[in-house]
């Protein structure tokens, strides 16, 4: 017998990631650029000035509040908001609070060696030689793995569909700010446990020659993000809008909601998982959250990878009998049977919030195989 246990670590750093470079700002964010102002005052001006003449003032904001952009917000309790192009609601639009005019806002993107990665894990191995008739193998592991992102970059035009961005399109959540993306990879799975086993049965004459093999795995769920693809806000009557207020004063490329409730409250499940895998009632827009002016500037509290799938298991087992035929001849007869308990193995739930997507929250594929029998002979000469 053998008994391993062993520590395994590593950590990346400067991982190339997408990031959409043009993301617009947020009018009501200190941290804007006098020019985005001035560039609505110029339209402002070009237009006729159809609210008077400019403010007089020594800045750009100053200048055109009221006038070319910031007018009170009813969705929120009627602060003024400098998002808003008239007085109607209207938001401006974001192709036009972008850095850059003429990009594109989500899918104009910028290859950058930005991310960073670790990995911890425990690894713990039993292992029997073929001895009275059984040998078997026996691995568990605790891992923790963590990321900025797990995807490859991939294509700008997400995967040939220009409209439709593919897992590693861009960086979730704000552009500006990556470290807010700091959480489990994709593909952390915490626990992981996999056995072996050969068991020549005991037995003579007829009842002898049997042979009794199987794999046993169970291993975590993946962990997930919900979001909004590519949501976009048009007038203040869509803040509480769960699709177009996550991300969508930003146009984000995948947006996140906020958590309105507990993280224990979102993860709890209802009576049939496949309907309800996690509860959605306590997601809300970031554009409404309480407090007054929108949570996290429209981002969302809601981190990455916040939800984990459940866990998997599987077992095969093979029965075989070896006849000797004499000499060097032997028969070999077998059955195979994968997945033995029948057992459904979810994959993951639909968490991509839409207004038209009625299977969000739910489960409705799953991974791996139902139960699967064979049999087999083999002639050794």
């Amino acid at each position: 017998m053998a008994l391993e246990v062993r520590y395994v670590g590593s950590k990346g750093h400067d991982l190339l990631e997408s990031i959409a470079f043009n993301q617009g700002y947020d009018m009501n964010s200190p941290a804007t650029p006098d020019y985005i102002f001035e560039r609505f005052n110029q339209a402002y001006v070009a237009a006729g000035s159809p609210y008077g003449a400019l403010n007089p003032g020594s800045t750009a904001r100053a200048r055109g509040v009221g006038k070319a952009f910031g007018f009170p917000n009813t969705a929120l309790g009627g602060m003024l908001d400098y998002n808003l192009a008239n007085a109607s609601g209207a938001i401006l639009p974001f192709e036009a609070r972008g850095p850059i005019l003429g990009f594109n806002i989500p899918e104009a993107v910028l290859l950058s060696n930005t991310g960073r990665s670790t990995y911890n894990s425990v690894q713990i191995l039993f292992a029997k030689r073929m001895s009275r008739g059984l040998q078997f193998n026996l691995a568990y592991t605790y891992s923790r793995s963590m990321d900025t992102s797990s995807s490859d970059p991939g294509s700008t035009a997400g995967s040939g569909k220009p409209d439709a961005p593919n897992a590693g399109f861009v960086v979730q959540g704000d552009q500006r700010n990556l470290d807010a993306n700091w959480a489990v990879s994709d593909f952390d799975r915490p626990h992981r446990f996999s056995g072996s086993f050969v068991w020549n049965l005991p037995g003579q004459g007829v009842l002898g020659g049997f042979r009794l093999s199987g794999f046993v795995q169970m291993q975590s769920g993946l962990p997930y993000s919900i979001y909004s693809a590519e949501p976009e806000l048009g007038n203040v009557s869509q803040y509480g809008d769960l699709v177009r207020g996550s991300g969508g004063l930003y146009r984000l490329g995948f947006g996140r909601p906020s958590l309105c409730g507990t993280l224990d409250q979102l993860s709890q499940a209802g009576s049939d998982p496949t309907e309800a895998a996690f509860n959605t009632s306590v997601l809300c827009s970031p554009m409404t959250a309480a407090g007054g002016y929108p949570d996290n500037q429209g981002f969302g509290n809601l981190g990455r990878n916040p939800l984990r799938g459940v866990w998997q298991r599987r077992v095969d087992l093979s029965l075989a009998k070896v006849i000797e035929m004499g000499g060097t001849r032997q028969l070999e007869l077998r059955w195979d049977v994968f997945n033995v308990f029948n057992t459904v193995n979810y994959a993951l739930p639909e968490n991509v919030i839409g207004n038209a997507d009625t299977d969000f929250g739910k489960i409705t594929n799953s991974v791996g195989g139902p139960r699967v029998m064979q049999l087999g002979a083999r002639f050794r000469f």
